[in-house]
């Protein structure tokens, strides 16, 4: 224990248009799992991500974006804690990693044009309705096959049914069995 430390901050300036590095801002999530977006406020240009960390609730990663001119724009990033302070050496060093990692995840997001970024985006909700089109599939197949199932052999579709609901039943009893002798 190091004691309560503020929240790791960075901030650096880019070379681009303020709404240039929003929308990269906005599509980080494009080039990574790790992060999600949280929260966005783009009339005053900020945007929160939040991330998951091992034995932890995961911190939010809040950047913010300023135009200076009207071709240079300062981004500040903050990692703050979802719940507590940092006040332990390796969630410091966990959160100088985040602020690593965001960093070249602007850079890289930055590096590509807007339209390759809207194809990415494209593409992503094409495999995702392609996943799920799959996955309603197998569904459907499931059904198709259990009822298949119990017009063929209605015997040994109720018996498998009856077998489920009774080690249901058993285990649940043998549960409370457990609980009130443990009581006891």
């Amino acid at each position: 224990m190091i004691g309560a430390l503020p929240n790791p901050k960075k901030s650096f300036q880019v070379e681009k248009p303020s709404t240039e590095v929003q929308q990269a801002v906005e599509h980080l999530t494009l080039f990574t799992k790790d992060y999600k977006l949280f929260k966005a406020n783009p009339i005053l240009n900020q945007y929160i991500f939040e991330a998951s960390e091992f034995l932890s609730l995961g911190v939010y990663i809040e950047i913010s974006c300023f135009a200076i001119t009207e071709l240079r724009t300062e981004v500040i990033i903050e990692i703050k804690r979802k719940i507590g302070a940092f006040d332990q050496r390796h969630e410091i060093s966990l959160a100088n990693k985040h602020l690593t990692n965001i960093t070249d995840l602007i850079t890289e997001s930055i590096s590509i044009s807007h339209t390759e970024r809207l194809a990415r985006l494209e593409q992503i909700e094409t495999n995702v309705k392609q996943a799920l089109r799959i996955r309603e599939e197998k569904i459907a197949e499931n059904k198709r096959k259990q009822q298949e199932e119990k017009e063929n052999n209605p015997f040994m579709y109720y018996t498998k049914q009856v077998v489920l609901i009774l080690l249901s039943i058993g285990l649940i009893g043998g549960f409370i069995y457990f609980v009130y002798n443990l009581k006891k």
